[in-house]
């Protein structure tokens, strides 16, 4: 049996601009988000401020943006993809909804309207699968930051 050139794959070396595109906004936005995290106080592991766990959250979003770009500028692209606005744009809506909506609306509307936004990045994502997925998500941020933790949160809209 003898091998042919058609056989051998040889990935070609493409820019992947969805991947950099997006992995260069959650680093500006894990940053942004970092800054104003210091302003609330960060405390201590022990004594948690307010800050604490939103830079928590920033730095493990900044840290899997840099790999993602890392990767996506080491790894070749099999094939050119040109550059899916829908997806960033929803999910850049879906960071604008909770900036938003935490204070006026309260967790639970809040995580179910950034759950739904940010669901249709994806072309085929359906309203009731995504409003039943953001209400589980309501519910088990709720367990864990207001129950668990004991976090003042406002969890529904006029301050319950």
């Amino acid at each position: 049996m003898s091998i042919t050139r058609t056989d051998i794959c040889v990935p070609t070396r493409r820019t992947d601009w969805n991947n950099i595109i997006a992995s260069l906004i959650v680093i500006a936005i894990s940053l942004a988000f970092g800054y104003m995290a210091v302003g609330y106080g960060i405390g201590s592991t022990r004594q948690m401020g307010a800050g604490y766990f939103p830079l928590a959250l920033s730095i493990i979003g900044g840290v899997l943006g840099v790999l993602v770009l890392i990767r996506t500028i080491i790894a070749p692209c099999p094939e050119e993809q040109p550059v899916d606005l829908r997806r960033i744009l929803f999910v850049c809506a879906a960071f604008v909804v909770f900036a938003l909506g935490i204070a006026p609306m309260g967790l639970f509307a809040t995580i179910i309207a950034t759950t739904v936004v940010g669901s249709f990045a994806h072309r085929e994502a359906r309203l009731h699968e995504s409003v039943l997925l953001g209400a589980g998500l309501a519910v088990a941020i709720w367990l864990i930051f207001v129950v668990l933790l004991g976090l003042p949160m406002r969890v529904l809209p006029g301050g319950f």
